[in-house]
């Protein structure tokens, strides 16, 4: 197994979670830019990323994923959307809470990446659920982010609302080796 991170700092931090955990043995983490992996192609079953898509030029990271995993392989990233006027309200407000290079994904992004590979899963979540963090540590709280994830389900399963979800967990599977078309 290899972690990436473009952070040295971050790389770190996880090299001593390793060894806390008494992993060093079997993790190979490293700094290593997700546009450009100094991998060999085919090396991989599964490709992971939680939150580097937004980040990235997805083209080039797209592409460097498909050449980077076996031809039956699959990758899963989560990963935030960015339709929501709400959450793009909240995002302007905090920008130092964001990096400039962040954009999070839009459904043209989503389209790119199951264009990517012959077939592809998009999950949405959290929408009504975020109200919860205002109450988050209180009293009540479980029960109502219980209850507004239920709303969720319900209102995440109409597709005409999935864009406004916050969150996207895309499970690709079988890179297309030819490349999707660019954006």
């Amino acid at each position: 197994m290899t972690g990436i991170d473009i952070s040295p700092g971050a790389i770190e931090l996880a090299r001593q979670q390793a060894a806390a955990e008494g992993l060093s043995e079997s993790l190979r983490l490293e700094v290593m830019n997700a546009e450009s992996l100094p991998i060999d192609a085919g090396s991989y079953d599964r490709v992971c990323g939680s939150g580097i898509l937004h980040h990235l030029d997805l083209n080039k990271a797209l592409g460097e994923i498909r050449r980077v995993l076996r031809p039956t392989g699959d990758a899963v990233f989560f990963e935030p959307l960015g339709h929501n006027p709400l959450i793009n309200w909240y995002r302007r407000r905090t920008p130092s809470m964001r990096t400039v290079d962040e954009h999070p994904l839009l459904a043209a992004d989503l389209d790119l990446m199951a264009s990517s590979f012959e077939g592809s899963q998009i999950n949405y979540y959290h929408l009504t659920s975020l109200a919860a963090a205002f109450v988050q540590g209180r009293r009540g709280f479980n029960g109502l982010h219980w209850l507004l994830d239920v709303i969720d389900r319900g209102l995440l399963s109409l597709p005409w609302i999935q864009r406004q979800a916050w969150i996207v967990i895309a499970e690709l599977a079988k890179p297309i080796q030819q490349g999707p078309r660019s954006l």
